[in-house]
């Protein structure tokens, strides 16, 4: 059996297997993706007031059935508007999205390259002969710990980082608000962005596109 609807963007007749309901597809001739509608079947329900007097004021459960978690967050409207709103939402979130990905990958390069040069290069030398041009007395012990301190802070801002052109990418493939949502808010911590202050507008930004109402639809359940 299958399930025939039409793109959104082109308005072409798809078809697509009835296991596919709630899915996404892709339009092969625009490339517009659009949500497999679900199939509704009709059922017949009995009369309440004769289900009440044969079963002792008893409802039968299909009256209060809940809603199917897999449906297609826009099973309620049409197949074309639902194109259009998913379309909407992959271009607002693309550009902020791609944004955090970029400065994401700045940042991890810039990390590397520092626990690279601290570990391998001169650069160690050089902290420890500026620690000691304050305090000629230092331990060495302290200059190791604080070495040692320097390439952990710095690896733990690459896991962030990672953390961010994960939930970035999420976003731009609207995949998981909540990952996107992760991305966004560490984006905003300051000392996590490779240029100082530069994730803050990226990161509200963000925020403020994943807050939109057809955006949050727009992301699977």
């Amino acid at each position: 059996m299958t399930i025939e609807f039409r793109c959104g963007g082109c308005g072409q007749l798809l078809q697509a297997a009835d296991g596919a309901a709630g899915r996404i597809a892709q339009c092969p001739q625009c490339g517009v993706q659009t949500p497999v509608p679900q199939i509704i079947q009709a059922t017949s329900l009995p009369d309440p007031q004769e289900s009440e007097s044969s079963a002792g004021g008893y409802r039968p459960a299909a009256l209060n059935q809940s809603p199917n978690p897999y449906a297609s967050p826009y099973a309620d409207i049409d197949d074309r508007r639902a194109g259009e709103l998913y379309s909407e939402a992959r271009r607002r979130v693309a550009a902020p999205a791609i944004c955090m990905m970029v400065l994401a990958g700045l940042g991890i390069a810039m990390q590397t390259f520092g626990i690279l040069n601290l570990t391998l290069g001169g650069q160690q030398e050089e902290i420890r002969q500026a620690l000691l041009k304050n305090d000629q007395n230092l331990p060495p012990e302290f200059i190791q710990t604080f070495l040692v301190f320097q390439t952990g802070f710095s690896a733990a801002i690459i896991v962030a980082q990672i953390v961010i052109l994960f939930g970035a990418a999420k976003m731009r493939t609207l995949s998981s608000h909540g990952w996107a949502m992760t991305a966004a808010i560490l984006s905003v911590i300051p000392f996590l962005s490779p240029c100082c202050c530069g994730g803050i507008p990226l990161g509200i930004w963000a925020l403020i596109v994943l807050g939109n109402s057809n955006v949050r639809r727009a992301f699977p359940n």
